[in-house]
């Protein structure tokens, strides 16, 4: 969430310094700590059945490899 608040509002969402951390503690202070979780479901949604395809290829190929 931080990142992204960053990315759409620049340094402004971050206050003065426009770093990570004075994004996170912006975040924190106003919209509780709730906000930090923002987007993790629909992240891990997109990254488990890629990651599940990536193992399962690699031990297709290795076990492959080995046989041959």
């Amino acid at each position: 969430m931080a990142r992204t608040r960053l990315q759409v509002e620049g340094a402004s969402a971050a206050g003065s310094a426009g770093t990570l951390r004075g994004a996170l503690r912006t975040l924190w202070k106003e919209e509780g700590p709730k906000s930090l979780l923002k987007g993790v479901q629909p992240r891990i949604m997109a990254t488990v059945p890629s990651s599940i395809m990536i193992v399962t290829v690699y031990e297709f190929v290795k076990e492959w490899s080995v046989r041959k």
